[in-house]
């Protein structure tokens, strides 16, 4: 925002947001901070709980007939949300620093990982998962987390 716009309203200045120095007391009073807090609430809450709770969806998945191989099952998805998840924050990462150059508030990126996380959610509300299509959740879930 630039204060020192001539008509007593700031106009929105992607170079003037890039620089300002601003505390936490003083940025729970903007708009921006409590817009940016709730659209991250809902994909960061989407994969903690998708996170804590991998083991007993694994668990519904593979029904007492795989009782004998859900814990190798179990690691396999937890290492595959690892590398995905990592592989999610060096894609948006570097996403976010290409879109900044060609103009683009990085906050871009954000709205394309709330997305994926929606799809996500929608893949495990409405598709009937199996040990092949969990893998897909589990993906989808680690990128956009």
């Amino acid at each position: 925002l630039d204060p020192t716009a001539a008509s007593g309203v700031a106009a929105l200045d992607p170079n003037a947001l890039e620089h300002r120095d601003i505390h936490l007391k003083d940025a729970v009073l903007t708009l921006e901070y409590w817009l940016l807090f709730f659209a991250m609430l809902g994909p960061i809450g989407c994969g903690l709980m998708y996170t804590n709770n991998l083991s007993a969806v694994m668990q519904t998945i593979a029904g007492p007939s795989h009782s004998d191989s859900l814990s190798t099952r179990t690691a396999q998805q937890v290492s595959l949300y690892s590398l995905c998840n990592c592989a999610g924050r060096l894609i948006f990462g570097t996403l976010a620093d290409a879109a900044q150059r060609r103009g683009m508030p990085r906050s871009t990126m954000l709205t394309f990982c709330a997305l994926l996380m929606l799809a996500a959610q929608v893949v495990a509300a409405f598709v009937a998962l199996n040990l092949k299509t969990v893998s897909a959740l589990t993906c989808m879930t680690a990128l956009a987390y």
